[in-house]
């Protein structure tokens, strides 16, 4: 991930970082602190947090679709929805594909504005490319418990959720599910190929 816009972001806000946001990509990205090859991870919480708001839907569990416009809504997702209409029509594994590309910076930036995280220098990026605010991180470690899918999510790629136990997404709308079960897929074909 480039720095040099997040280094500009960093400029905007010298003051007390603001609370958290509670979205699950703003959790996920606090969570992996932009770790290499978290990008999947990163889109798919993207991409529920646009069905949660409405902005997205997943047909039949097979394509995903534009949803409504709303005013004031967060640019990206606004960017996300433009997207979708104006691309070829995708299954949700396709759109965490899609997503990974730009999905991570934008968030990573949104995380700088709001005082969240920094971009770590190039010297210190060996594995993590953002420092994040503790107090934020550890809010969104607390929202796992709540949210089953940042715990699916997290747990699925292999980070710890604190539960011993594999979390459950059965009781997620079937949009969510749907998403949760392509990024399992991604992460299963990704740890085949290795």
């Amino acid at each position: 991930m480039p720095p040099s816009l997040l280094s500009d972001a960093a400029l905007v806000t010298l003051g007390r970082p603001t609370p958290a946001p509670a979205t699950l990509r703003v959790d996920a990205m606090l969570l992996t602190r932009g770790l290499a090859g978290t990008e999947p991870l990163v889109a798919a919480a993207l991409l529920i947090d646009a069905v949660r708001s409405g902005h997205l839907d997943v047909l039949e569990r097979r394509r995903v679709v534009a949803g409504r416009h709303t005013a004031g809504e967060p640019a990206l997702l606004a960017d996300l929805r433009d997207r979708v209409l104006a691309s070829a029509p995708g299954s949700p594994l396709t759109w965490i594909e899609r997503t990974a590309t730009f999905a991570p910076h934008r968030i990573a930036t949104e995380l700088v504005v709001a005082g969240l995280a920094s971009p770590l220098r190039a010297r210190f990026q060996r594995t993590f490319t953002l420092g994040v605010d503790a107090r934020a991180e550890a809010a969104a470690r607390a929202h796992i418990a709540l949210d089953p899918a940042l715990a699916v999510l997290l747990y699925t790629f292999g980070i710890p959720t604190g539960d011993p136990l594999p979390p459950s997404s059965h009781t997620r709308p079937a949009a969510e599910q749907a998403i949760l079960a392509a990024f399992r897929e991604a992460a299963t074909t990704a740890r085949l190929a290795v």
